[in-house]
């Protein structure tokens, strides 16, 4: 269920596979900051029991749900409980808000691929090898409600972090 309150017009959210919060410091990542300063920018904690694998940890921190509940210990994701413990995107999509699922890097996350897709549904989605300033401006014009970029590098991240803070300045 999604919380009550003022309607909630876009929310981007940003995945970085295998970095720590404490490294995306604001020296760093001025961008993602400066979008934290105007709503919010906070770690994810995930459990000790949770293996520190993306599958695993990707996984509990979309659903909500440790180990225990979605079933994923490994980068293969087969055998999962998704479907008791849908991701937020999906969540989302099916309370009727425009989504954009935007991945690049790790393709179980958003194709069936190794028991995938993590992210089960979205309005639109797509996984591109990289994400960088035009891939960026493609999704600016679509104005979806919740978007993610899940993301290997730091740089690539902050250009579109950067992308997107231009784009809510207009």
């Amino acid at each position: 269920m999604l919380p009550s309150g003022p309607t909630l017009r876009h929310a981007l959210v940003i995945g970085v596979d295998g970095v720590r919060f404490d490294l995306l410091g604001q020296d760093v990542t001025p961008s993602i900051w400066a979008l934290g300063r105007a709503g919010f920018l906070a770690p994810v904690t995930v459990d000790q029991a949770t293996p520190t694998w993306s599958g695993p940890c990707w996984a509990t921190i979309v659903t909500g749900a440790g180990v225990a509940g979605h079933g994923i210990t490994s980068n293969d994701l087969i055998g999962h409980r998704l479907a008791d413990h849908p991701d937020f995107v999906t969540v989302a999509t099916r309370a009727g808000l425009s989504t954009l699922l935007a991945v690049s890097g790790w393709p179980p996350l958003a194709l069936p691929e190794d028991g995938g897709p993590l992210f089960a549904e979205a309005t639109r989605r797509e996984f591109v090898a990289a994400i960088g300033i035009e891939t960026a401006a493609r999704y600016h014009d679509l104005q979806p409600r919740i978007k993610y970029g899940g993301e290997d590098r730091v740089m690539t991240a902050e250009r579109v972090a950067q992308r997107a803070e231009r784009a809510a300045a207009r």
